[in-house]
């Protein structure tokens, strides 16, 4: 059974792709170097640093509430997505409850915008549109760095000391 599970997950990572974020920049860049697609090597090795970047913000954070939970388990999610080799829409539904509970709104302007990578099934011969995807991933991504900046902004002036403002006399 432990066989056929790992062929299940060997077979996801190194064949099948979809809508899919820095597995398609590499992508690129390995048709760049050798002429051909790299997805036997780079799937797998964007598999491990997924789990090498969620195992190390599972051992960094302290978790006081339910809140800072999901924010980690979101947190978790996204680094999985950005770095996967297939994002099927449905796979963002998990993110975006987990999102409910913080600040971030980037999952549902992930989950508007994943809608684009239906355009593959526009004709029977399957082909992604590219612009579509990195439009898609543009947005996001942006999004996703104001909302940060803004939150780190927030964070930063709740931890400033309040100056008492003194009263003529």
């Amino acid at each position: 059974m432990l066989h056929n599970i790992w062929q299940s997950i060997d077979l996801y990572f190194q064949r099948f792709e979809f809508n899919a974020s820095v597995y398609y920049l590499l992508r690129w860049l390995g048709y760049q170097l050798t002429g051909y697609n790299q997805i036997a090597v780079i799937g797998p090795l964007l598999s491990l640093a997924t789990f090498i970047a969620i195992l190390s913000m599972a051992a960094v954070k302290k978790l006081g509430s339910v809140r800072r939970l999901a924010g980690y388990m979101a947190a978790a999610l996204t680094v999985y997505l950005l770095l996967a080799t297939t994002v099927h829409p449905w796979y963002i539904t998990t993110l975006v409850a987990l999102t409910t509970l913080s600040h971030f709104r980037y999952a549902t302007v992930w989950s508007c915008l994943a809608i684009f990578s239906y355009s593959a099934y526009r004709t029977s011969a399957y082909t992604e549109n590219l612009w579509l995807v990195a439009l898609e991933y543009t947005l996001v991504g942006l999004w996703l760095l104001a909302e940060l900046y803004l939150y780190r902004q927030q964070k930063k002036h709740a931890n400033l000391p309040r100056q008492s403002v003194a009263q003529p006399k």
